[in-house]
């Protein structure tokens, strides 16, 4: 088994897309649509000792219907959560398809790179690995 990552996204397109091109370099892909879902999963990793080795997190969480944003801090939130679990946050990267003056803040803010959805394959080769 590869490294693990956590993809977190409230988009399935890109859950798969982005579980695709991480299994091309090796990795096992941790998928979740929800915050909460996220959550479990960190939690049930730390309980075998193993937490994943890095995080995938889009940075806003849209209604599924309606497409309007509901959680503007989704990122955020497992950032802080994950740094309360004492996972090293080193690996751990903002995603978003249009990068914004206030996407850019919030990666300052937390110490983080983010990747451009849309340039997602070219984003992964590096640091990650070589396709």
């Amino acid at each position: 088994m590869g490294k693990e990552v956590l993809v977190l996204d409230d988009e399935q397109v890109w859950l798969d897309t982005i579980a695709n091109i991480l299994a091309l370099g090796g990795y096992t892909s941790i998928l979740c649509g929800t915050l909460e879902e996220a959550y479990i999963e960190v939690d049930k990793r730390i309980q075998k000792g193993n937490p994943p080795h890095m995080f995938l997190v889009d940075i806003i969480q849209r209604d599924p219907q309606t497409k309007e944003i509901i959680n503007f801090l989704f990122g955020k939130k497992l950032f802080r959560y994950i740094k309360t679990k004492g996972i090293g946050t080193e690996n751990f990267y903002l995603c978003t398809s249009h990068v914004s003056e206030e996407d850019s803040a919030l990666a300052k803010e937390l110490g983080v790179k983010i990747l451009n959805k849309n340039s997602l394959l070219n984003d992964l080769r590096e640091p990650f690995f070589i396709l």
